[in-house]
């Protein structure tokens, strides 16, 4: 079982409120039903972790929770 973290940045994170813990809430408990492991949501950055296994679930799975609760959502390239 491969473990990898992704990360993704909220792009409109000024339209919804950063106090918005439950916003917040719904979007970890959305990728968590999805199958992947929330790490860490940094409002400040507009930026959110989380950890997939073998590849699953894909990016655009995640971008699609993220999309379904008003956020939009993109992929933050790996550095290398």
């Amino acid at each position: 079982m491969k473990r990898e973290v992704r990360k993704f940045e909220i792009t409109n994170y000024e339209e919804v409120d950063e106090r918005d813990w439950d916003a917040i809430q719904k979007l970890e408990e959305g990728v968590a039903a999805i199958g992947a492991l929330p790490a860490r949501i940094d409002t400040p950055s507009r930026a959110f972790w989380v950890t997939v296994e073998d590849g699953k679930p894909t990016d655009d799975k995640i971008i699609e929770v993220a999309e379904s609760l008003g956020y939009h959502a993109r992929v933050i390239p790996e550095e290398k």
